[in-house]
């Protein structure tokens, strides 16, 4: 025992004597973070948002550009054979009070959450609360798959597994337009009031536009283009501040590294000339509107929106953050993963990190680059991460990484973030809300 206190000693004199003067100044790069920082996206089965104050959370993803306020009701698109689906409902006479979206908000205001809405912007939504799909093997013939659990509903490509059906949308449809979501922004309020007085705050611009043409062939077959997705956004913004102008709109919500400076269809022209990750080398779209990026187009033309009309519809420029090496996003822990989803992170800040993959061609650096495009193009407009997860949830590698994002979030400015598949509260990475959100656990 002795002997250890005096080797302590000596360490400590040692240190004293030859070290480097160290000082710590608390206030340097000091800057107010974002409580928007720690949402999740929450649809009530994890119950996260239910023990710790995450501050947003967000309704979105694949299902909420089709879901019908109105009855309830979603299809599923590309997920699950194009298929429509009523919510379980206690009481569907009385919809559209007491929708399933109602609940969400509902439950996320009495724990001090603020929710994020997602607003559909295609054309057509599920006609009633009925489970029917959008290419039925009876109408439209034998296709490559169909749903193991009803064998009239297949995946809309013909059994050579390349030519796509041509569908009719009014199959399981009704056509929509912005008055439709118009509507329900004033259902909205008249329920819970504007989102100054406590109501929802935001509003997403739908989901992931650049794979509209896939995820929902069926009721959008083509590849979006800059004017489409701009003056899709414009319309439907202008609904939301119409009905609320304190409400909070963000967009336009790419999916990633390639929808954050091309459109669908500069993608596809790549595809048809080129091998399929040359998407850039045929870019049509981009070329015809300047050679600008999408993202600095799209905040651009959301600043002359402004300046001609008196009006900013655009508050949050949002995007998805599914940047990491393969195998990283919903993976699980070992196999080789585990240093790179803890390095991985640097995609999030670091001018100087690329791993090699074949469409992220530049450092990300993401954080700082909506910051770049921002300043540059539309100054005054917050940013928001809307999806990101670095998976191994239920492992401490995922843990580690998770309480590493948000600390990266807060470090470098981001105004929003929301994880998709967030953990559950026994799920390790949990923890790593935990430490941000009630660190003394009280």
């Amino acid at each position: 025992m002795h002997r250890y206190v005096l080797f302590l000693l000596l360490i400590a004199t040692v240190s004293a004597a030859d070290g480097p003067a160290l000082s710590v100044d608390a206030s340097a790069a000091r800057h107010p973070i974002s409580p928007d920082i720690y949402g999740i996206n929450d649809y009530g089965n994890g119950g996260l948002s239910t023990e710790l104050p995450v501050g947003v959370t967000r309704w979105g993803g694949d299902s909420t550009t089709r879901y019908n306020w109105l009855n309830d009701s979603y299809n599923a698109a590309a997920d699950w054979y194009f298929t429509s689906f009523p919510y379980d409902n206690a009481q569907p006479s009385l919809l559209p009070f007491g929708s399933t979206f109602d609940q969400f908000v509902d439950r996320n205001l009495r724990g001090g959450e603020r929710p994020l809405g997602t607003i559909p912007m295609l054309d057509w939504l599920p006609s009633q609360r009925t489970q029917m799909c959008s290419f039925s093997v009876a109408k439209y013939g034998l296709q490559q798959q169909v749903n193991p659990y009803d064998a009239d509903c297949g995946n809309g490509l013909k059994p050579d597994g390349k030519t796509h059906i041509v569908n009719d949308p009014a199959d399981v449809g009704t056509p929509v337009d912005e008055k439709f979501a118009e509507a329900w922004v004033n259902h909205v309020v008249s329920r819970y009031g504007t989102a100054a007085d406590g109501g929802v705050k935001f509003w997403s611009l739908d989901n992931e536009p650049e794979w509209w043409m896939s995820v929902h062939i069926d009721i959008h077959p083509q590849p979006a283009t800059y004017d489409e997705m701009l003056a899709r956004g414009i319309r439907y913004a202008a609904a939301v501040k119409s009905v609320d102008p304190s409400a909070l709109v963000t967009g336009p919500v790419p999916s990633g590294w390639m929808g954050y400076f091309y459109s669908a269809a500069d993608m596809v022209a790549g595809w048809n000339s080129h091998s399929p990750w040359n998407y850039d080398t045929n870019p049509v779209d981009r070329i015809a509107h300047g050679n600008v990026p999408w993202l600095d187009y799209y905040l651009q033309q959301m600043q002359q929106y402004e300046q001609q009309n008196g009006v900013r519809l655009l508050d949050y420029l949002d995007l998805h953050g599914y940047l990491t090496p393969n195998g990283i996003a919903f993976g699980e822990a070992g196999g080789g993963s585990d240093v790179l989803r803890l390095t991985s992170t640097r995609v999030l800040w670091d001018p100087n990190y690329l791993f090699p993959d074949p469409v992220i061609n530049a450092p990300p650096r993401l954080i700082p680059r909506m910051r770049d495009w921002v300043a540059n193009n539309y100054p005054g407009t917050k940013i928001a991460v809307t999806e990101y997860n670095w998976g191994a949830v239920d492992d401490i590698t995922g843990a580690i990484a998770q309480a590493d994002v948000m600390g990266i979030f807060g470090r470098e400015g981001l105004d929003m973030g929301t994880m998709w598949s967030p953990p559950t509260q026994k799920q390790p990475a949990a923890n790593a809300f935990r430490m941000y959100l009630n660190y003394d656990g009280l």
